[in-house]
């Protein structure tokens, strides 16, 4: 460090910037039960975060504390035995909703949204389920219908892939959704 560098210069700039550092460290650490501990928070900040979506939807500052909440859940997904814990809360539905509020397909958020839903479904059954029984799959084609970013139809085909990979034929008959 120089003699003119001001230590405040070399923290984040902002709440977002130090909650992704944050989340980081904390993720870094590999610790499922230390994550686990952590959805309950993280479904809160969704749903504060998609309340004030429902009143403004051009609010950069609250899409990006999605798009860090959506990285939390991808990221923690990495893990095998948080996948059970995240397909449990109401993470999917949540992400699910906050991705029909996103009309100007921004891709940061689209990027972690697929991330999360790749992520929960690999080996996982009852997550794949719980995608489908959201109507996930609209959600993705959707995305990958309006996105014209190269990375998010990359990470939507992965999120395809993995939350169909070694499933059952699934059918629709008259608005219900089984197993064959």
């Amino acid at each position: 460090m120089s003699a003119n560098t001001n230590p405040t210069d070399l923290a984040p700039q902002d709440d977002a910037s130090f909650a992704s550092l944050v989340q980081d460290i904390t993720l870094s650490s590999n610790d499922p039960s230390s994550i686990e501990s952590q959805i309950p928070l993280q479904i809160q900040k969704l749903e504060a975060a998609k309340a004030k979506l429902q009143q403004d939807e051009n609010s950069q500052e609250t899409w990006d504390e999605v798009s860090n909440a959506f990285q939390f859940f991808a990221d923690a997904a990495r893990e095998e035995k948080t996948r059970t814990p995240i397909g449990e809360s109401s993470a999917v539905a949540l992400i699910l909703s906050i991705e029909t509020l996103n009309k100007q397909r921004r891709p940061h958020v689209d990027i972690q949204a697929m991330r999360a839903f790749a992520n929960i479904c690999v080996d996982h059954e009852a997550n794949r389920a719980k995608i489908l029984q959201e109507n996930g799959f609209e959600t993705i084609v959707e995305i990958l219908k309006h996105t014209t970013n190269a990375d998010v139809t990359k990470t939507a085909c992965g999120a395809l892939l993995n939350s169909t990979m070694a499933y059952g034929k699934w059918i629709t008959h008259q608005g219900s959704t089984h197993r064959t």
